[in-house]
């Protein structure tokens, strides 16, 4: 789902229920949705990063895979947290999530 932006119908969800993975740029359940690199940055947390989950029915709130953490620095802006979040977090994680998923690890909470 990484990059899909769309909310799929419950029929959907249910039918591939444990089979569908979403990475999200924020350490959920903090910040689901749209615009969250935005949201946390004009809230001033001093850490951020990305949470890889399995895709239920609501909004981001499906198990939680494996999450990744950077510290928020405060030049960087709105653009620059976001190119970290992806460069630093998500390009590792999601790969690692899916080796994991596949190889029958247990998921993180």
């Amino acid at each position: 789902m990484a990059g899909f932006m769309r909310v799929l119908g419950d029929g959907v969800t249910r039918t591939l229920k444990g089979r569908m993975v979403n990475i999200h740029p924020s350490l959920l359940p903090a910040y689901p949705g749209l615009h969250a690199v935005e949201r946390q940055w004009a809230d001033g947390v001093h850490e951020s990063g990305a949470t890889v989950h399995l895709v239920d029915e609501g909004l981001d709130t499906g198990p939680v895979i494996l999450q990744g953490r950077i510290r928020v620095r405060g030049e960087e802006g709105v653009a620059g947290l976001r190119s970290r979040i992806q460069q630093e977090v998500e390009h590792i994680i999601y790969p690692a999530a899916l080796c994991m998923l596949l190889a029958g690890l247990p998921q993180s909470t």
